[in-house]
C-alpha cells in the first residue's frame, strides 16, 4: 500500500516536488500560527494595556494605542503570508502539471497515434495526479489561511475591547 502510493505520485512528474515542499512550508507554518496565536493574545493585550496605564491625555492614548494595535495586528498578519502563498499556489502548480502531462499525451500522440492506449495513459495520468494533488495541498491551505485570519481578527478585537475597558475604568 505504502510504495503504490509512492508510485502514483511519482506519476504526476517534476511539478510534484513543489508541491511536497509547498504542503510541508504550509503545514509548518499553520503549526507555528497555532502555536504562537494564542500567546499573541495575551502579549498584544499586555503590550496594549501598559500604553493605556501612561498618564497622558486621553486623545493621546487613543492616538497611541490605535497606532500601536495597527503595529501589532500587522506584526500577526505578517506572518500569515506563506500561508497565503500555498493556499494560492499549490493548486497553480497542479494546474502546470496538467499542462505539463497533456503536452506528454499529445506527444506521445504524434509519435504513436492515437491506437496505443497505454502510451496515451503516462501523460493523462500525470495530468490528473498534479491536479489531484495541488488541489488537496491548496484547498487545506486556504481554509487553513482564512481561519487564521479570522483569528487575527478576534485577538485584534480581544485587544481593543480590553483597551476600552481599560481606559474605562481610569474616567
Amino acid at each position: 500500500m505504502k510504495w503504490e502510493l509512492v508510485e502514483q505520485l511519482q506519476t504526476g512528474g517534476p511539478v510534484m516536488i513543489p508541491i511536497a515542499i509547498l504542503s510541508v512550508l504550509g503545514l509548518m507554518s499553520l503549526l507555528e500560527r497555532v502555536w504562537s496565536l494564542p500567546r499573541s493574545r495575551y502579549q498584544g493585550k499586555e503590550e496594549l494595556r501598559t500604553y493605556v496605564r501612561k498618564t497622558m491625555e486621553r486623545e493621546e492614548q487613543l492616538q497611541l494605542l490605535e497606532e500601536k494595535g495597527r503595529q501589532l495586528v500587522g506584526m500577526l498578519h505578517k506572518k500569515t503570508f506563506l500561508l497565503g502563498i500555498v493556499a494560492s499556489v499549490a493548486p497553480m502548480l497542479g494546474l502546470l502539471g496538467t499542462v505539463l502531462g497533456m503536452i506528454v499525451t499529445f506527444s506521445d500522440i504524434q509519435e504513436v497515434g492515437v491506437g496505443d492506449a497505454g502510451a496515451l495513459a503516462g501523460g493523462i495520468s500525470q495530468a490528473l495526479m498534479t491536479t489531484f494533488v495541488g488541489l488537496c495541498v491548496g484547498i487545506p491551505a486556504l481554509v487553513a489561511h482564512r481561519w487564521v485570519l479570522r483569528e487575527i481578527d478576534d485577538i485584534a478585537l480581544d485587544w481593543e475591547e480590553s483597551c476600552r475597558a481599560e481606559l474605562e475604568k481610569d474616567v
